[in-house]
């Protein structure tokens, strides 16, 4: 026997073949198929979740462009009228361009239409009997995340108090209120300065002048004010805290508009755009 085998053979026994585990293999044959199945399973329930979102999603949004559509008839229709009326009865009718009552047998929540040229917020403006109904209803009640857009109970509902705030959803689909978070760019806001309000008693420009990141946390908003200084100061408290300058000058006598929307900064950031209200009529 030479030298090479005998080595072999001692090596052979000092280092004899190792045992299968049968118990470990046994667990994991038992395992592996379990959590490829639970893998699957959990694949699936996010298909469903985000399907289902995804459908809320263009049914809330299909309902708006629907009803967007109804007001552009609805502007067309007038403007055809107007021209053949004569031009004192043209300068008596201080109407909103928007059918009111038209939306008002739709809903009788509502209190306004907001646009913003440029953007996609073209929508009603309602005001509920709390601040969580219109969170997850559409403007004809149907149960979605969208919502609606809708005044806080405690304003007046006709813009005549010295601010008056509305609230919307930040969409991830970049609807309702989600253009306003973009207003934390000096750009974007030199973009878009200008919305457009509705109301049954008057339309208005809206010169938007200040928007900042908020604590949902803490008390973020003030709806009255103690007098004309009371009110300026809060003015200039704004500006000083904006993430974008404006050189429009709010006065006195002036009323505002405040409207707020979630930001993701940190956890319940609020992001939120105040406006002057100009009367168009």
């Amino acid at each position: 026997m030479s030298k090479h085998t005998e080595n072999l053979k001692k090596r052979l026994k000092q280092s004899p073949p190792k045992k299968t585990d049968r118990k470990t293999t046994g667990v994991s044959s038992f395992l592996l198929p379990g959590l490829i199945g639970l893998s699957l399973i959990a694949v699936i329930v996010f298909g469903m979740i985000y399907f289902r979102l995804d459908r809320e999603y263009q049914v809330g949004n299909n309902f708006y462009s629907a009803l967007k559509a109804e007001q552009v008839l609805y502007l067309h229709v007038r403007q055809s009228m107007d021209k053949s009326m004569p031009e004192e009865i043209q300068a008596a009718d201080n109407r909103s361009i928007m059918d009111f009552m038209y939306l008002r047998i739709k809903n009788e929540d509502i209190v306004a239409w907001i646009t913003a040229p440029g953007l996609p917020i073209d929508l009603p403006v309602v005001q509920g009997k709390d601040n969580s109904y219109y969170l997850t209803h559409l403007f004809d009640h149907q149960p979605n995340r969208l919502g609606t857009l809708f005044i806080d109970v405690q304003n007046a509902g006709n813009f005549s108090d010295k601010n008056t705030v509305i609230y919307g959803h930040n969409m991830n689909d970049g609807s309702m209120f989600a253009s306003l978070a973009n207003y934390r760019k000096q750009e974007f806001y030199e973009s878009f300065p200008v919305m457009e309000l509705y109301t049954p008693e008057g339309d208005y420009k809206i010169e938007l002048f200040a928007g900042y990141v908020a604590n949902g946390n803490e008390p973020f908003l003030r709806f009255t004010f103690n007098d004309e200084t009371d009110f300026l100061t809060y003015i200039v408290w704004l500006k000083s805290r904006s993430t974008f300058s404006s050189s429009v000058d709010v006065k006195p006598h002036d009323r505002i508009i405040t409207l707020a929307t979630c930001s993701y900064e940190y956890d319940n950031a609020r992001y939120v755009v105040f406006g002057k209200l100009i009367p168009r009529n």
